[in-house]
C-alpha cells in the first residue's frame, strides 16, 4: 500500500511539473521570446515580411502555429491557419531534427505567373539555390556542403508532410487576358518511401463542382531522377482555358471534358499519355 501510495504521489509530482512547465511556455516563454525568433527567422529564410499570431505546445499535436503569414510587400501570398508537428527528441544526439509529419490545416497560396514567364513564388527559394543537394539523398540533406554543416549546426528530416482544407488562387498575366483559377478543399498528403522515392497523392475541387474533381498522384524517384505522375479532371469545361489554346485557331464555346493523363520523365525526356471525353462540346 505503501508502495502503491509512493507511486501515486510521484506520478503525481511529474504531472504537476510537466503541467507548470506547459503552462510557462506557452504563456511566457514562446509568446515572449521563441515567437520573435520564429518570425525573424522565416523571414531571413524567404526573404520576405511573414506575421504569426501564436506559438504553442500542444500534448497531442506537438508545436503548434497559428496564423502564419508571408507578404509579398502589402499583399498575402502564403497563409495557414495551423501548422503543427512533433518531433523525435533522440534524434538532437544525431544533430538531427527528426519530424515524423508535419500537417497544414486551412493553407491559402497565392500563385502569379508574371507577364515574363516567372512565379512569384520562386521568389521564396532564391537564397536555396545555391544550397540545393544534386545527389539521391534530398530529404536527408546528406551532401557534401551538408555534411560540412553537420559538424556545427543541426539537419532537418521530415518524413511526411499533410495539407488539408486548403485553398489556392492563380493568376497568370502571360497571356493577352488574364486567367484566374480557384481551387479550394484542397488535401494533399507528400512522404518519403524508402529508400529513394518521394510519394503524393491529391485532391481538390473547382469550376462550381460541391465534390471534389482534381484528382492527383505519383512518385519521385531520387535514384532514378524520375517522376511519374496522374492527373485526373472531372467536369472541366474547355472554354474557360481558351486564352492558352486561342493562337490554334480554336474556339470551344460549350460543353464538358473529363480528362485523364500519365506524365513519366527521366533523363530530361518527357512522356505524356492523355485520354479526353467530350460532352455536348461545340468547335468553332
Amino acid at each position: 500500500m505503501k508502495r502503491f501510495l509512493i507511486i501515486i504521489v510521484v506520478l503525481a509530482v511529474i504531472i504537476t511539473v510537466l503541467f507548470a512547465g506547459l503552462v510557462y511556455l506557452n504563456n511566457v516563454f514562446l509568446p515572449q521570446q521563441a515567437q520573435g525568433l520564429i518570425i525573424k527567422s522565416i523571414e531571413e529564410e524567404v526573404n520576405k515580411k511573414a506575421s504569426l499570431d501564436s506559438v504553442k505546445v500542444n500534448i497531442f499535436k506537438g508545436v503548434v502555429l497559428k496564423g502564419l503569414v508571408l507578404y509579398d510587400k502589402e499583399d498575402k501570398i502564403v497563409s495557414i491557419k495551423e501548422a503543427s508537428c512533433i518531433f523525435w527528441p533522440w534524434g538532437i544526439i544525431q544533430k538531427k531534427i527528426i519530424i515524423p509529419k508535419v500537417n497544414l490545416r486551412s493553407a491559402f497560396i497565392y500563385l502569379e505567373r508574371r507577364g515574363d514567364g516567372s512565379f512569384n513564388l520562386a521568389d521564396l527559394l532564391v537564397k536555396k539555390e545555391e544550397a540545393l543537394p544534386q545527389d539521391k539523398s534530398l530529404l536527408s540533406g546528406k551532401t557534401p556542403e551538408r555534411e560540412k554543416k553537420d559538424k556545427r549546426g543541426f539537419v532537418l528530416e521530415v518524413y511526411r508532410v499533410n495539407i488539408t482544407d486548403s485553398s489556392l488562387k492563380f493568376k497568370d498575366f502571360s497571356l493577352a487576358e488574364p486567367f484566374n483559377l480557384d481551387l479550394s478543399n484542397i488535401d494533399l498528403g507528400i512522404y518519403l518511401a524508402l529508400p529513394y522515392s518521394l510519394r503524393f497523392k491529391g485532391s481538390a475541387k473547382s469550376f462550381g463542382n460541391s465534390h471534389p474533381n482534381i484528382y492527383l498522384n505519383g512518385e519521385f524517384n531520387f535514384a532514378q531522377s524520375e517522376l511519374k505522375s496522374n492527373l485526373i479532371l472531372k467536369s472541366i469545361s474547355p472554354a474557360y482555358f481558351q486564352g492558352y489554346y486561342r493562337f490554334l485557331g480554336l474556339s470551344i464555346k460549350e460543353g464538358l471534358v473529363d480528362f485523364s493523363s500519365s506524365l513519366t520523365m527521366k533523363d530530361s525526356l518527357l512522356d505524356i499519355n492523355c485520354k479526353a471525353k467530350a460532352n455536348n462540346c461545340l468547335l468553332y
